[in-house]
């Protein structure tokens, strides 16, 4: 419509300016000045009007410039990603290791949708405080985020080559689970890293009551610390703090005999900064099934998405116990272990505490 009116303005005054081919009295001077300057508004609102048409484009500064750059670079990377990760989830008809690369899928698109949404701002010229949900960009926390990411990175390199080595068995099906964990956390981590390093806030998934088995809606912005303990399924408080044991051994040269753990800890799903974290240790079979449980706090504080080992911790070995004749017989290939959380200490100073496992 605006196009119509400019086009129609514009011929009138053309063909006005146009016929005035005698010579002009100073007033009829004046006249086709007055359109000549009209006509040139005419015009400016013209191109105006189609470039807001064509999509909104705008000449960029060079920092919004190299800004749009880093972006398309790690959209780039989370596209490869993503088409690695589909690839690899085409293979699989289910299990541990297909829902494991399920949900670093979600994560990464969520993460291409978050780059894409702030490139479109820039390019646009929209203030984001009025189309985003934006946060103060931290260049600290991205540093710290980039010195975790590479040292994840190198474990996945070590878990990618040990799984390279089983073509089949539970052996095999261990391994391939560390990789996808692995590859998971770090999905996690280059998430929270390009939402500190660009400033943009990355949208909490909260699970709601409804009844049903599953949620029923998606909140795009709900503080996990407000849903109440008894609304959240059980397998939820295995999934904030992830493990790998990493050694074992049998300490016998004192009086007391003790085993000993390597452990890390990779705190996946937690939601923010803790300062110390309360919950029981579960060392499993091959299978899942639960062979004992050990109380356990981890005081070292944790970012989201950090890895933290912790070495030579265990417990007192009691030769008549039968769970801890299993621990020692069981070697560290064939057992596995999670970490069930009851209670969180944040480092703004509030607390999350959890039902008991039943």
């Amino acid at each position: 419509m605006y196009r119509i009116r400019f086009m129609l303005v514009l011929f009138l005054v053309a063909i006005t300016i146009t016929a005035c081919t005698r010579t002009l009295s100073p007033e009829e001077q004046q006249q086709v000045a007055d359109l000549q300057a009209e006509l040139e508004r005419v015009r400016a609102e013209l191109a105006s009007a189609e470039a807001k048409s064509a999509g909104g484009t705008r000449a960029l500064s060079p920092e919004e410039q190299q800004q749009v750059a880093d972006l398309q670079a790690e959209l780039e990377r989370v596209r490869a990603d993503i088409t690695s990760a589909e690839t690899a989830n085409a293979k699989l008809a289910g299990g541990l290791v297909k829902a494991l690369i399920e949900a670093r899928l979600e994560i990464l698109k969520t993460t291409e949708a978050l780059i894409q949404q702030r490139i479109h701002a820039i390019e646009a010229g929209v203030p984001i405080e009025m189309t985003l949900t934006g946060t103060n960009p931290d260049p600290e926390l991205a540093a710290r985020l980039a010195e975790e990411m590479t040292k994840l990175e190198a474990d996945l390199a070590a878990a990618r080559a040990e799984a390279a080595k089983y073509s089949g068995g539970l052996i095999a099906a261990v391994t391939n689970a560390t990789v996808a964990t692995h590859e998971q956390t770090l999905a996690m981590l280059r998430q929270q890293y390009v939402a500190a390093k660009y400033g943009f806030a990355v949208p909490t998934i909260s699970l709601q009551n409804t009844g049903a088995t599953t949620p029923a809606t998606v909140p795009t912005s709900v503080d996990p610390a407000s849903i109440p303990s008894d609304m959240l399924p059980s397998d939820v408080r295995k999934e904030i703090i992830s493990v790998r044991l990493l050694d074992k051994r049998f300490d016998d040269t004192d009086i007391q005999e003790y085993i000993w753990f390597d452990i890390e800890f990779t705190a996946a799903g937690l939601d923010k900064p803790a300062r110390a974290i309360k919950g029981t240790l579960i060392l499993q079979d091959l299978f899942g099934e639960p062979q004992m449980s050990i109380g356990w706090t981890i005081d070292e504080p944790l970012q989201p998405g950090q890895v933290f080992v912790e070495k030579g911790s265990g417990f007192r070995f009691n030769r008549f116990m039968e769970e801890h004749q299993w621990v020692l017989a069981t070697s560290l290939d064939n057992m596995t272990a999670s970490f069930a959380v009851e209670s969180i200490l944040y480092t703004d100073g509030t607390r999350r505490d959890f039902d008991p496992l039943p």
